[in-house]
């Protein structure tokens, strides 16, 4: 039985050789393994197997970080040119919506006024809840009542107050988020590679 685990079928003897350094020493366990790499290619378990395996694993973490890294960034960046989509779409819009009501064009133009300054004061106000609900929700919930109220601009008639406030709430939502979605960008990357 001790001949038939030594022996190979072929004829051939398996060897065991042991590292004479210190098996707690990953410097001494690396030079023992390039050692008996460099005799033996085929050479298997203790150190050698180990070391095989934290390096699969650390590479597989390399990978897939640099996928994840790659998957965020790709989003983020669609993320941001939608958003300034948004915006050019946006302020051409609201004009047009409010010539085809009939309202007059000093509407219109205020209506695009009422936009920008909802979008700031949004940005501010958003920007605040995100620092304490956390980013990602809370830029997801304003965009959600942006939309809402985007596609309520559609429906205010002839309305000038109502169009004024519609547009006001649609800046401070949809445009409010998209200014600190720049934020949470920045905060996603790490400085170097900004």
């Amino acid at each position: 039985d001790l001949v038939r685990q030594w022996t190979l079928p072929d004829g051939r003897s398996r060897v065991e050789v042991t590292p004479s350094g210190d098996p707690n020493d990953n410097a001494a366990m690396r030079a023992f393994a390039r050692t008996v790499l460099a005799v033996e290619p085929s050479a298997t378990e203790g150190p050698i197997s180990i070391l095989e395996a934290r390096r699969t694993v650390v590479i597989a973490f390399i990978v897939a970080g640099a996928c994840a890294l790659l998957s965020i960034s790709i989003l983020l960046w669609i993320t941001l040119f939608l958003r300034l989509l948004l915006s050019y779409f946006l302020v051409n819009w609201i004009p047009i919506v409010a010539r085809q009501t009939g309202m007059a064009i000093e509407s219109a133009v205020l209506a695009v006024a009422m936009l920008n300054l909802g979008s700031i004061i949004g940005c501010f106000v958003i920007g605040r809840i995100a620092d304490r609900r956390g980013p990602a929700v809370v830029i997801g919930v304003s965009f959600a009542c942006g939309a809402v109220a985007i596609a309520a601009i559609g429906q205010v008639g002839q309305s000038s107050a109502l169009l004024l406030a519609v547009t006001f709430v649609a800046g401070f939502f949809s445009i409010g988020a998209q200014l600190c979605t720049v934020a949470l960008v920045a905060s996603f990357y790490e400085t170097f590679l900004r």
